[in-house]
């Protein structure tokens, strides 16, 4: 059964020479080996592979010529006088009444040539290879191949034999090998050629170009980084050299970049020619389809030199190229969305950005065209320009990218049985470094708010409809925010917020309803505002109170429980806009607070911070047998929550002393086999710090202690929790990674205990 030819191996010297020739030449050249080779083979389900691979044989040695001869001075340079006398000439023939294919070829025969064996010897003698050798003997063999080209014999089977492989396949194989050899040691003859034809006029040059020039990618980007004129720019776009990249992934280890004439098109984007940036235009227009990286990438640079009412065309290919099935391209979207906006085409800058900012589902995990956290660098910049340039319009765009956020986490449902949207934001004054993918786009959309009041106040009420126009109680909070930004401008609203019953003490929009009371509760009308105190004076409900204190307590609660209760319900209600309330309810909230304290009071007594007997400092300054012995027999008389607390604490501080002085600390490291699992972690976890950055560490009793513990983890009796023990596994592991992977870390000597 015959291979596929797909399946067909080259040999080693042969995908050596394919490797060779793809560098030097590009694909062009080596696919064409390629071929060669998999005919000579002579596994292809082909008749007739001796005529197909003389005829390949011929292209191959016709086409190598063709790249060397300008480089390599193997062509005659012609002469001005015999121009003339040619020119003469075809005029002659012109008047005596042959055609022009006629005089074209009498024009040609008359041109000087360089025959075929001296064009051979002056490539390689300029090659430093022998010109009479072994190399150049076949080299010039080559010319019989054209018999087999056109052998018509029908008593003879034209299947590749092992004469022709001989005669003309083995050699052949030489002679590329020896020339792709000899030229990597001469290939700024290529380049210099390629800055040659790049100084042409294109009516001279671009011939030279398609002929000479290969699709080597460096030698490509040296032509057209050398290429300034614009005349060439129009030659180039009739022999369709603008489009899209013809290069393959084999070509992509060059580090050239596979769309080279991007560098031109860049250079011309700025052109002051509005002739030549339309022609850029139209050739970034016409690749909209594309799904080349290199095009995207080298795409947006020429979109964003371009002046912006032409970059503003562009905008659809822009965002159709910004797809998470595409490669991410971070640097130019950016720019291009800061230009338009700045230039007032906040329609194309809207477009962009939509497609930069887009968020979708992978797998029901929020996910973004971004890598973590670049989202959230990207946003705050591009919301500034866009905000500045169009507020409504971008609030919009805004809304509807946390709209999908909120879905995509499963925060809300079309039938608004669910809705934990206000759990996704915090506080939308916290510091904006520390702010996820949906404070961000909260952040964008309350600035957004803010620029439309300021530059429109006509429209408040517009731009709080369409915030509640998405469902969701985050987009309450937000318009909640927005009204109390301009309260004067949305008064009916204002008081409309903080009468509502239904937000006056609810934890989801505490901080929002108390922004607006800050500003507003005090333009009430009187009845107003005594109705919202009345509603929430009457929050504390003293009988589920003692129902809730007896089943938890065993007891009733005592009369000062009972006022602590009913102040504390008051007090966290009205807290965040105490300074608005009268004189004689804040002085009552005053005297309150000193009493049983302020909201953060009764946190602090539940959430202390622990505390450790020992900070890492006194642990250091200990001799550090002291500290061994310490570590191992304290005895603290505090109660069994609060030693745990004390002990994880004191780990974190013995994490911090043994990273510091990993040398002493690790020379004991056996002393640590039979201490608490928190304590152990974090020791190995300093060990991995000092092994990761380069520091000397003693491996011999660090590798000691883990040989221990992996005797004793597993045991039933005494042993560590199975939490404990995986994480001490984890911490093992993660150690000797950190070693195994620095340089000279651990010393070879305790292979042996490493293996053990």
């Amino acid at each position: 059964m015959q291979q596929s030819p797909s399946s067909i191996i080259l040999s080693p010297e042969q995908a050596g020479t394919t490797s060779l020739l793809r560098q030097l030449f590009g694909n062009a050249v080596a696919s064409r080996y390629v071929d060669f080779c998999k005919l000579v083979g002579g596994d292809l389900p082909l008749h007739a592979t001796r005529t197909l691979a003389a005829h390949a044989l011929r292209e191959l040695d016709a086409l190598l010529r063709q790249v060397l001869a300008s480089p390599f001075d193997a062509v005659i340079r012609d002469d001005p006088s015999e121009k003339a006398l040619r020119k003469k000439a075809r005029k002659s023939l012109k008047e005596i009444g042959f055609d022009e294919e006629a005089r074209q070829r009498a024009d040609g025969a008359l041109k000087p040539q360089l025959n075929f064996k001296r064009q051979v010897e002056r490539i390689l003698t300029r090659l430093g290879l022998d010109p009479e050798g072994e190399i150049a003997k076949k080299w010039l063999s080559f010319r019989d191949a054209l018999s087999q080209v056109h052998q018509r014999s029908f008593d003879k089977t034209l299947r590749i034999d092992d004469e022709f492989r001989r005669t003309f396949a083995e050699p052949f194989d030489a002679v590329i090998r020896a020339l792709a050899t000899a030229l990597q040691e001469r290939y700024s003859a290529l380049l210099q050629r390629a800055s040659e034809i790049a100084a042409m006029g294109p009516e001279t040059g671009m011939d030279a170009f398609v002929k000479e020039i290969p699709g080597a990618a460096q030698l490509q980007r040296h032509f057209y980084d050398r290429l300034n004129s614009e005349d060439w720019l129009p030659a180039l776009e009739e022999r369709g050299l603008l489009g899209e990249p013809s290069f393959t992934k084999e070509e992509d280890d060059t580090g050239f970049g596979q769309w080279p004439v991007s560098r031109y098109l860049l250079r011309m984007a700025k052109s002051e020619n509005a002739q030549t940036r339309a022609i850029v235009l139209k050739a970034i227009g016409s690749l909209a389809a594309s799904v080349h990286p290199d095009v995207h990438h080298d795409g947006m640079e020429v979109v964003a030199a371009l002046p912006t009412n032409e970059a503003a065309l562009l905008a659809d290919v822009i965002a159709g190229w910004l797809r998470p099935d595409f490669a991410l391209v971070l640097q130019f979207p950016p720019v291009i969305i800061e230009k338009l906006a700045r230039a007032g085409e906040i329609d194309a800058a809207l477009k962009v950005a939509a497609a930069f900012f887009q968020v979708f589902d992978t797998g029901g995990r929020l996910a973004t065209l971004h890598d973590h956290l670049m989202y959230e660098h990207f946003l705050p910049k591009s919301m500034e320009d866009l905000a500045a340039a169009g507020p409504t319009k971008a609030l919009a765009l805004f809304c509807g990218l946390l709209e999908q956020v909120i879905v995509i986490r499963r925060r809300s449902d079309e039938n608004s049985t669910i809705d934990d949207s206000n759990y996704l934001v915090g506080d939308f004054d916290d510091n904006p470094s520390h702010r996820d993918i949906p404070a961000c786009i909260a952040a964008a959309i309350l600035r957004c708010a803010e620029s439309a009041l300021k530059s429109d106040g006509s429209q408040p009420l517009a731009i709080v409809t369409e915030v509640k126009s998405h469902r969701g109680r985050l987009f309450e909070r937000i318009a909640m925010k927005i009204v109390a930004m301009s309260p004067a401008a949305l008064p009916d609203l204002a008081a409309a917020y903080l009468t509502d019953q239904k937000f006056i003490d609810q934890d989801w929009c505490r901080k929002e309803y108390a922004a607006i009371a800050n500003v507003w509760f005090g333009s009430l009308d009187p009845q107003s505002r005594q109705s919202i105190l009345d509603f929430i004076y009457a929050i504390p409900d003293d009988h589920r109170f003692d129902e809730w204190f007896c089943k938890t307590h065993g007891k009733p609660p005592t009369e000062r429980e009972r006022r602590e209760y009913r102040f504390s319900e008051v007090r966290d209600v009205v807290w965040g806009w105490r300074n608005a309330l009268p004189d004689v309810l804040r002085q009552e909230l005053e005297a309150g607070v000193a009493e049983f304290g302020d909201p953060n009071h009764r946190r602090n007594t539940l959430y202390r911070e622990a505390e450790s007997p020992l900070t890492s400092a006194q642990l250091r300054a200990l001799p550090i047998e002291d500290c061994i012995e310490f570590l191992k027999t304290r005895r603290v008389e505090v109660s069994e929550d609060d030693h745990a607390f004390a002990t994880d604490a004191l780990a974190n501080q013995l994490r911090i002393a043994a990273a510091e002085d990993p040398i002493a600390f690790s020379a004991k490291a056996v002393d640590f086999d039979d201490m608490e699992p928190i304590i152990v972690r974090r020791f190995l976890e300093a060990m991995e710090q000092a092994a990761f950055n380069g520091v000397s560490v003693s491996w011999g009793d660090l590798l000691a202690l883990m040989a221990g513990l992996c005797h004793h983890i597993p045991s039933s009796s005494g042993s560590p929790s199975a939490q404990h023990r995986y994480r001490i596994v984890r911490s093992m592991i993660d150690v000797i990674s950190a070693g195994l992977r620095a340089t000279d870390s651990i010393p070879p000597r305790h292979t042996a205990d490493l293996s053990a």
